[in-house]
């Protein structure tokens, strides 16, 4: 039973400090028609069983085939590395960093 406490507590402080990747819900108006309730709710559930899995399929684009690449890399890195892109993607788009070689071979 422990463990399980462990995981979800684990599972609980990911899902924290990753906000961009994972983020939180919204304040629900107590106002919401139910239609609307029940489709929120539903992608609610189905976010919570596949938000690690979707979040893989996002960085491998879609094909399985890159999964291994992905699940090889260390998790903590990944998370960090795609707080980086999402938190700063404004930066990446202002700059132009096509200009630096490095990583390209050239120079």
């Amino acid at each position: 039973m422990g463990n399980g406490c462990f995981f979800f507590d684990y599972r609980e402080k990911l899902l924290s400090n990753y906000p961009g990747i994972f983020p939180k819900r919204d304040t629900i108006d107590p106002n919401e028609p139910e239609d609307e309730r029940k489709e929120r709710e539903a992608e609610e559930r189905k976010q919570d069983k596949w938000s690690w899995f979707l979040f893989a399929y996002h960085l491998a684009k879609g094909s399985i085939l890159e999964h291994e690449k992905i699940f090889g890399l260390n998790f903590i890195y990944v998370l960090n590395f795609r707080s980086c892109e999402i938190e700063n993607k404004k930066a990446f788009e202002h700059y132009d960093y096509s200009r630096y070689t490095i990583g390209t071979g050239q120079g």
